[in-house]
């Protein structure tokens, strides 16, 4: 598995975070990564380049390269890139994986060649700290190799575990996913030394899911709780201590 060969379809924060997190682990050494960007993102193309990984605005080319291919670009021109690399895709490889909120496996299989091997990742940017969590399902041709990949290749607190819960998720995984989160977001903000206010604008796309849950978090006053939080515990440990 440390000669994986992956192909990231996209440039961006999230193809960046992992394909650092990858190599930082092992997974795959810089040699092993190809990415693949039109012309007007080669600041983002350039940027993988300084970590070692090859580059190209041929998403072909990254697809052919690779074991694994990783599409990391906005959903709405998913199906177009998929059908793209119909020529480059086969039972046998790559094992074609998403991380696109909202793209499904049907739409996945339905531009892919039959009996194409996909699965569908929802992962974090704590995987450049090897921190991250995701949830992934598999298509329908997948195989169990395929699944233990995936896991290998995406490293997968009460209340966040509830809205799992509620959103369909058994308890033990969504809690897991809870405390991964955070804790990798924790780690994110101390080792790479951005403030917490960039970190968060960083994968917050426009009209996407996570700045929607942003304004829910704001709508019900989670700053303010925290803030008020510290404050009166301070005052409590004060009173307590008679200073």
């Amino acid at each position: 598995m440390a000669t994986l060969r992956i192909g990231f379809i996209g440039a961006g924060n999230m193809a960046q975070a992992f394909a650092k997190g990858l190599i930082a682990a092992g997974v795959a050494k810089p040699q092993g990564i190809v990415v693949s960007s039109p012309k007007v993102d080669q600041h983002l193309l350039d940027q993988m380049a300084a970590i070692g990984c090859g580059t190209t605005y041929n998403n072909r080319e990254a697809a052919s390269f690779s074991d694994v291919v990783v599409m990391a670009v906005k959903p709405a021109v998913i199906p177009r890139v998929l059908h793209d690399l119909q020529p480059c895709v086969t039972p046998a490889r790559p094992l074609v994986t998403s991380v696109a909120l909202g793209v499904t496996l049907a739409t996945m299989e339905a531009n892919l060649p039959p009996e194409s091997r996909v699965m569908r990742i929802m992962p974090n940017t704590p995987a450049l700290v090897q921190l991250g969590a995701s949830v992934f399902c598999r298509g329908a041709h997948a195989t169990d190799e395929d699944v233990q990949t995936t896991r290998r290749v995406y490293l997968a607190i009460e209340a966040l575990a509830d809205g799992g819960v509620r959103m369909g998720l058994p308890r033990p995984l969504s809690l897991k996913l809870a405390a991964q989160t955070v804790m990798g977001a924790a780690k994110m903000v101390l080792e790479t030394g951005k403030h917490p206010g960039q970190l968060k604008d960083e994968v917050c796309s426009p009209g996407g899911c996570t700045i929607q849950g942003v304004a829910a978090l704001e709508r019900g006053g989670l700053r303010a709780a925290f803030i008020s939080a510290v404050h009166d515990a301070t005052v409590k440990s004060i009173e307590t201590s008679g200073k």
